[in-house]
């Protein structure tokens, strides 16, 4: 069985995400697609708890016959990209682990922790955006990728900013899930706080 590992920080979950994964089962890239949420010690901006994205991208996974979500790295203080694939590939060790990513995680992809070592031992599924830029350095490694062109133009960042507003606007709609942006709603994530100032005293609702 060939299994793929979605990491990301998911910050929030989008329809493109769960598109990009049902899209790469239906090429038969993989049969299998685990999403590995990244930790809060990644230090990302706007990063919500662990929990919330946890819970969000469980919300779509059980729908899906061959998409399952790990907590694995958010358990863990800090963990690296190979030590994740090392972990998956010790749980099925009779399976090929496939690591996937976007664009924007390849084009640094050689300044990841022990990047050398993940392309020997394990292989890759990028999906291009564009402009696509492909290191010189990972030319030796080109038969270990596969690379992917399901452009969707929408992000993460774009969504925690509509998000912010606290109006559920027509992009919000199109693109996230109607539980999941419910999920967000009811948990005041991602919205701005307002500052008042009253009597001198500075309040944070």
């Amino acid at each position: 069985m060939k299994i793929g590992i979605f990491g990301g920080s998911f910050n929030p979950p989008h329809k493109a995400h769960f598109q990009i994964a049902k899209e790469i089962l239906d090429r038969g890239l993989v049969d299998r697609i685990i999403f590995v949420p990244t930790g809060n010690r990644y230090n990302k901006k706007d990063l919500i708890p662990n929990k919330y994205r946890y819970e969000m991208l469980k919300m779509i996974a059980k729908k899906e016959k061959n998409i399952s979500v790990s907590n694995f790295e958010q358990k863990h203080q800090l963990v690296f990209a190979y030590q994740t694939l090392d972990h998956f590939q010790s749980l099925f060790p009779l399976d090929d682990i496939y690591l996937i990513c976007g664009s924007d995680n390849w084009a640094n992809f050689t300044t990841w922790k022990k990047y050398q070592y993940i392309l020997k031992n394990y292989k890759l599924i990028v999906n291009k955006r564009r402009p696509f830029f492909f290191p010189e350095e990972l030319r030796e490694y080109e038969k270990k990728i596969t690379f992917t062109d399901f452009n969707y133009a929408i992000s993460s960042t774009i969504l925690r900013e509509e998000l912010s507003r606290r109006d559920d606007s027509e992009i919000l709609r199109r693109h996230l899930d109607k539980n999941i942006l419910k999920y967000i709603r009811e948990r005041h994530l991602y919205e701005r706080k307002k500052i008042q100032i009253r009597r001198g005293i500075l309040k944070t609702l």
